[in-house]
């Protein structure tokens, strides 16, 4: 048995189809080699390692006195120092947000965290989240946020403030600290400040 014949047209088609196709991957590679080489992507901005935005504030933020007496309503618990405070802090909020007091948010939209009771021996400290007192709510507590002497330190939590390298120990009280947190209608954190009691 003898092998078919080639059909002339198919032969045809087919070297037409070869050089279309050589003709058409050398304009790709005149077109390629004539574009100018596409510009470097730019390095992608680290992201900001803050939740909300600071307050307008002077750089060097003066003392404020604290005259009044301020009561918080919330609910506490006990930080442990030498845990995971990062994850016990979140844990508390997310125990805020589910409470029957998240519901009563002032118009003010403003939130307090109120660090109080520390305890060296045990290297802990008590954390209460709340809301200027304005009546009794079941399950609640409430903390008091005494008079005197605060530095202001917008953008930065409790926490974060004891760690600046210009705030020695000797000139905080480390009785009560804390946070005033301002939300926005989604219950986002807008801005936060900090309030340092000094001796």
């Amino acid at each position: 048995m003898s092998l078919p014949k080639r059909n002339g047209l198919i032969r045809v088609v087919y070297g037409l189809s070869m050089i279309g196709m050589f003709v058409f991957l050398g304009n790709e590679a005149v077109s390629y080699a004539s574009e100018p080489p596409a510009p470097a992507k730019a390095k992608a901005a680290e992201p900001v390692a803050r939740s909300v935005a600071p307050e307008t504030t002077a750089p060097n933020t003066l003392p404020i006195k604290q005259n009044k007496l301020l009561k918080v309503q919330g609910i506490s618990t006990v930080l442990n120092l030498d845990g995971d405070v990062e994850a016990q802090i979140n844990q508390h909020w997310l125990a805020f947000a589910e409470s029957k007091l998240a519901n009563s948010l002032p118009q003010s939209r403003e939130v307090y965290a109120v660090y109080s009771d520390y305890d060296n021996k045990r290297n802990s400290v008590s954390l209460t989240l709340g809301f200027a007192k304005q009546g009794s709510v079941v399950g609640t507590v409430t903390a008091t946020i005494d008079t005197g002497l605060y530095l202001p330190v917008s953008g930065k939590t409790v926490l974060e403030s004891w760690q600046k390298p210009d705030l020695s120990a000797q000139s905080l009280r480390y009785e009560t600290d804390y946070e005033r947190w301002v939300l926005d209608k989604n219950y986002q954190p807008v801005r936060v400040t900090a309030h340092l009691g000094l001796r």
